[in-house]
């Protein structure tokens, strides 16, 4: 990451993230809510969990 900030826009409120960050980690971290079916670190982006 280059450490720049980035500006995002969620349900009308503004937040700041570092360029580069991933995107629904940085949301959970501002407790913002989206809808997921599954997330885990160790997925590639386009890969489903399976149960």
């Amino acid at each position: 990451m280059s450490g720049e900030m980035v500006r995002v826009i969620v349900n009308g409120t503004e937040y700041q993230a570092s360029e580069g960050q991933n995107v629904l980690q940085f949301l959970n971290t501002e407790d913002v809510n989206v809808p997921a079916i599954c997330f885990h670190e160790s997925l590639d982006p386009i890969r489903p969990a399976r149960f």
